[in-house]
């Protein structure tokens, strides 16, 4: 399915040439740390 591969595999330039799963991922403990 291409929304699986837009959204897990294909960079985008607005996320600083991530994947969208792989940006999510990095917020995502960036805000965990911030708990801590």
């Amino acid at each position: 399915d291409w929304r699986i591969e837009y959204n897990t595999r294909r960079p985008h330039s607005s996320l600083d040439w991530l994947a969208p799963a792989t940006y999510a991922g990095h917020w995502r403990a960036e805000q965990l740390a911030g708990l801590s």
